[in-house]
């Protein structure tokens, strides 16, 4: 199993899937499969032996023995799954057993956490000044994920217009960082402009071009809007990490990065934007994505019509 793995299948999967995509399924074979069944054959591989694997790693797969997460485990069953139907395609077995095996379920994802509007103001309020203002502006009042907002390139942004287009996004797997295309068509989208946003951007655009001078011939003009002192990219989990230092001195309800474009849709919602233009800002591949993720301002909104109708007929 383990050399079908290591010799064969993740060289292969290098070439065929998306870096990302590639380098989670190493982590997992090379943390996860390999050292606890690497040794079996992969003939003798039967859904028991997945089975069995998964219970352990739920038990104590992470680290220092402790239970590891089901959301996990159940990616460890995908790459196994994964991994076994193309040994499958490739003629080594006969029949792919992780898909017999027990995989755990996952627990649907709570109710994304998110801000109210006024708690957005007192955010930006507090961030004023703050070197990635411009940042927080942007995941506070247009809606973009993570990776949108630190793939943005200077030539991706019309600040006359008033407006910017996504067309690239930067995510990280651990140390891998990786500037791709976004994962759908709708996803590759413009986005019209506050008069919030523009004037951070302008400001921080300013900024760049004075930390461009003071750094001299070390500095990368990398076009990346936000970027560090020197040029270079923005590490992914180092701004999330410095959105949460900043949220916790606002003193404010805690939300991840991503929380905040849940702030913007929530807003946008409560506020009476109908949803097919709320999908087109987030780059949802469906207005019925957005609606099923956003059911609480739906819940709300209906309550509030049916409390508005039974005071108008009211004796």
């Amino acid at each position: 199993m383990a050399t079908f793995l290591r010799e064969e299948w993740l060289p292969g999967v290098e070439i065929e899937l998306a870096p990302t995509t590639s380098a989670l399924y190493a982590t997992l074979a090379r943390a996860y499969i390999v050292p606890r069944i690497g040794t079996v054959r992969l003939d003798a591989l039967s859904p028991t032996d997945l089975t069995t694997l998964y219970r352990d790693l739920l038990a104590d797969g992470g680290r220092g023995g402790r239970p590891l997460a089901p959301k996990t485990v159940r990616h460890v069953h995908t790459t196994l799954r994964k991994a076994l139907a193309d040994a499958v395609e490739a003629k080594h077995i006969s029949w792919n057993p992780a898909t017999a095996a027990k995989a755990p379920k996952v627990a649907r994802t709570k109710e994304p956490d998110h801000w109210n509007a006024e708690q957005v103001g007192a955010f930006l309020r507090s961030v004023t000044g703050d070197r990635l203002e411009a940042l927080w502006v942007l995941a506070l009042t247009a809606g973009m994920r993570r990776g949108e907002v630190l793939g943005l390139r200077w030539t991706d942004v019309d600040l006359d217009g008033a407006k910017l287009h996504v067309r690239q996004t930067r995510v990280a797997y651990g140390k891998l960082q990786v500037t791709k295309e976004p994962k759908t068509t709708r996803g590759r989208r413009p986005i019209p402009l506050s008069p919030l946003a523009v004037e951070a951007l302008k400001a921080h655009r300013t900024r760049q071009k004075r930390e461009k001078l003071a750094a001299g011939p070390a500095y990368t003009d990398s076009g990346f809007v936000f970027a560090d002192e020197i040029g270079d990219p923005l590490d992914p989990p180092s701004v999330s990490a410095s959105f949460g230092r900043l949220v916790r001195s606002a003193g404010l309800p805690r939300i991840t990065l991503h929380g905040a474009r849940h702030s913007f849709a929530t807003v946008a919602l409560e506020a009476g934007v109908d949803v097919p233009y709320v999908s087109e800002l987030l780059g949802h591949s469906s207005p019925a994505i957005t609606q099923g993720v956003y059911q609480h301002v739906r819940t709300e909104r209906l309550e509030a019509a049916m409390e508005a109708i039974t005071d108008a007929i009211s004796p």
